[in-house]
C-alpha cells in the first residue's frame, strides 16, 4: 500500500501479473481473487478481424455515407 493506493504481484514461471487500484474502488479480496483467476494470453496478441463487415442499417446505400437521421411518420 501507498497513500490510497494498493497493488498485488503474483509470480508464476517467467512471468509476473500486478494489479493495482485504489483503496476505495477496489478491496484486497478482489485483487486477490483477480489474481487467482488470471491466465496466460493467448493468441498473436491482436483480435482477429470480424469475419465479415458488420451491418449498420443507418447507412444509405447511395450518396456520401452520411447516417440517415430521418424521422418518419409520428415522430
Amino acid at each position: 500500500m501507498h497513500g490510497s493506493r494498493h497493488d498485488y504481484t503474483a509470480v508464476r514461471g517467467d512471468h509476473y501479473i500486478r494489479l493495482a487500484g485504489q483503496l476505495a474502488d477496489v478491496d484486497r479480496p478482489a485483487l486477490k481473487a483477480a489474481l487467482a483467476g488470471a491466465r496466460p494470453a493467448t493468441g498473436t496478441g491482436t483480435p482477429s478481424p470480424p469475419p465479415r463487415p458488420v451491418e449498420r442499417g443507418d447507412l444509405p446505400t447511395s450518396g456520401d455515407g452520411a447516417p440517415d437521421n430521418e424521422v418518419g411518420p409520428g415522430g
